[in-house]
């Protein structure tokens, strides 16, 4: 009985506390929504993405997609979004016909526009340039290697 009168002690101080807890009947926002915003990422590379996207298509406010990225993944939905860019960048250099490609292709269809900043990011998370990936791969090539990475962005 002791522990049941806590509890309705406890309830009846937040209620009083915090009004909108008693007038929600909303699930707080979990890991399902990180996910679901992580597919939209996936399937939406390509586009201009803003973080205010990311909450609508989440349906939390901006705020509170930031806290629940930083709790359950350590990092701003920005970042992830620009991480699972260059990654599919990265692929898609790994797998091109050298003679064919060109960072600012490759850099437009992974959704950057700016290829000053596309390379500075590039260069940071795998340590060579965009044209330094095309060289390697261009050499692979040319000694009858030709390996392709699957185009797997997870």
């Amino acid at each position: 009985m002791e522990q049941h009168f806590s509890n309705n002690l406890l309830a009846s101080f937040l209620i009083a506390v915090v009004p909108a807890l008693s007038q929600s009947n909303d699930a707080l926002p979990t890991f399902s929504v990180v996910r679901r915003v992580e597919a939209y990422m996936d399937a939406n590379l390509h586009e201009p993405i803003t973080v205010a996207d990311l909450a609508r298509v989440a349906g939390v406010p901006v705020r509170s997609l930031y806290d629940l990225f930083y709790r359950f993944k350590k990092v701003t939905p920005a970042d992830l979004l620009r991480k699972k860019r260059l990654k599919a960048a990265k692929i898609a250099f790994d797998n091109a016909d050298p003679g064919e490609v060109t960072v600012t292709d490759v850099a437009m269809s992974c959704g950057f526009v700016h290829m000053g900043r596309f390379a500075r990011y590039y260069r940071s998370e795998f340590s060579e340039t965009p044209s330094a990936t095309i060289a390697k791969r261009k050499r692979l090539v040319a000694i009858g290697y030709s390996h392709r990475r699957p185009d797997r962005f997870n």
